[in-house]
């Protein structure tokens, strides 16, 4: 009797616990139920085992078939050996973050491909740009063939196409090209296309390209003890302009050197040297060359437009009419004056906060350079000249075509996911930036460079030299003038320039 009503019991325990456990995963599974009917798009974390057109860190592959191309062969690219800062050549893996970069993209390059990467060098600077044409034109002409791509100070290679040596990269055999793809800055590969032809190419392919860009640099200490505005809060307000630049400059003056003389070893609100006055040309939204509605050259409208005279008044009367700034002419003094700490602003490179501005006691940070005014619809970032243009010489052989455009292609997408991340992410955004917020300020730079042909093709334009003599030279008041001789002038080179598109 005692063993049928423990076995009841038991029986009972049983059904009972049998009946929480079932309650319980009815509860659980209409919790997960209501998480996944809850969950916000864009926000699933589950693995996804489908293909992807990214890599492991999120950076969009390029669509280069790699898988089934074995070129088995060398190629050879020519590039500048007076090259600014080293983007080629890179012998073995040293540490530092860039150097391993360029030897990690070049054996990616080759690993995809089945090739071997030559490189042979030869001067190309500003000042050979001439002995450059030379040597690839004697080249082609000779039949040596001893190179099959090109990559060269940017007006050297710009020269080299307005003399008929480049070969179009939007033909269809260079069929591994794909400009829609984000390594190539999508205002470089419009304007620099004429009459729908291409004949050279930069972006993440050109770690120089990264170096060159202009930036203002500000000196917080300055900022703080004359209760400046917060230049960030400038920018994120839509606040950071001529005006605003010009109105923070007033009043910074300081005879530190005691001389009683307006000069170098005072303190100034600003202080540039003749070329870095280019970001104010730029800044305004200016061009010196562009194109009409029907995409011809022309000599740009906003070249001598209204923002141009007003910046040049504005200009001449803060570094000529007044203590609040100063221009230096083609003598280098600002990198040092802001280095020890005497300028509340400089315009210069970024590459300058790595090779220049190490002083201990400076407290720096790095923004865009100002807009014109608040109405223009985004910052301009111009580069400085010695970046790198790449491109295929005319008497590449037909059938290698496909070859050499899968060979720029998976080098600049790469580089993007290799050595743009190494400069740009630890180097430029790191390593050398004192705050978040200047890192911050990095990308909107990135994002706004610009382009402009009257620029690239200077040494077989007009050159590039009025703006920054006028506002050297104080004669901003004569700019009309100036213009009406480039009326004259300017469209017969533009011809000159288009005869060569139309007959590479």
């Amino acid at each position: 009797m005692k063993k049928a009503v423990l076995l009841k019991l038991l029986c009972i325990v049983i059904a009972a616990f049998l009946v929480l456990f079932l309650f319980a995963a009815c509860t659980d599974s209409k919790e997960d139920e209501e998480k996944e009917t809850t969950t916000v798009l864009g926000d699933d974390t589950s693995e996804d085992t489908g293909p992807s057109n990214v890599d492991e860190n999120g950076y969009i592959l390029d669509t280069v078939p790699t898988d089934t191309l074995n070129y088995d062969r060398t190629v050879t690219l020519l590039y500048w050996s007076d090259v600014e800062h080293e983007e080629f050549v890179s012998e073995k893996q040293t540490g530092e973050p860039v150097n391993d970069a360029i030897f990690l993209r070049n054996m990616a390059v080759e690993d995809r491909l089945g090739i071997d990467l030559g490189f042979i060098s030869t001067p190309a600077n500003s000042s050979n740009v001439a002995k450059w044409v030379t040597f690839v034109r004697t080249d082609i002409e000779s039949g040596t063939r001893s190179f099959d791509l090109m990559g060269a100070y940017s007006l050297s290679i710009a020269s080299t196409a307005s003399n008929g040596l480049c070969y179009n990269l939007l033909d269809p055999d260079c069929e591994y090209l794909n400009f829609e793809m984000p390594w190539w800055p999508d205002r470089l590969i419009t304007e620099a296309t004429i009459n729908d032809k291409l004949y050279f190419c930069s972006g993440d392919i050109s770690a120089n390209a990264l170096y060159m860009m202009y930036v203002c640099y500000v000196n917080n200490s300055i900022v703080e003890d004359r209760n400046l505005p917060n230049v960030f809060e400038l920018v994120d307000n839509n606040q950071w302009t001529y005006t605003k630049f010009l109105e923070m400059c007033e009043g910074i003056y300081e005879d530190k050197n005691g001389n009683g003389l307006k000069d170098v070893g005072d303190q100034f609100g600003y202080m540039t040297g003749t070329i870095h006055m280019d970001p104010w040309f730029y800044g305004s939204g200016a061009l010196i060359v562009d194109k009409d509605t029907n995409g011809n050259l022309r000599m740009s409208p906003t070249f001598g437009g209204e923002k141009v005279i007003k910046t040049l008044e504005m200009l001449n009367r803060m570094l000529h009419d007044t203590n609040d700034g100063i221009a230096t002419g083609s003598t280098v003094y600002h990198q040092n004056q802001f280095n020890n700490g005497n300028l509340l602003f400089t315009t210069d490179r970024a590459r300058i906060a790595i090779t220049k501005l190490t002083s201990e006691d400076l407290d720096f940070s790095i923004v865009p350079f100002c807009k014109y005014d608040e109405a223009q619809e985004s910052f301009v970032t111009v580069m400085g000249n010695p970046f790198t243009l790449y491109g295929i010489p005319i008497n590449a052989v037909a059938d290698d075509l496909p070859m050499l455009s899968a060979v720029i292609e998976v080098y600049a997408s790469e580089s993007y996911r290799k050595l743009t991340p190494a400069l740009y992410e630890i180097t430029l955004k790191t390593k050398y930036v004192q705050n978040e917020d200047s890192a911050r300020m990095y990308d909107i730079i990135r994002e706004n460079l610009t382009f402009d042909l009257g620029r690239i093709f200077s040494s077989v334009l007009i050159g590039q030299t009025s703006f920054r003599n006028a506002v050297l030279n104080n004669t901003g008041g004569t700019w009309a003038s100036t213009i009406r001789g480039y009326e004259k002038v300017l469209p017969k080179q533009l011809d000159k320039l288009i005869t060569a598109y139309e007959a590479g």
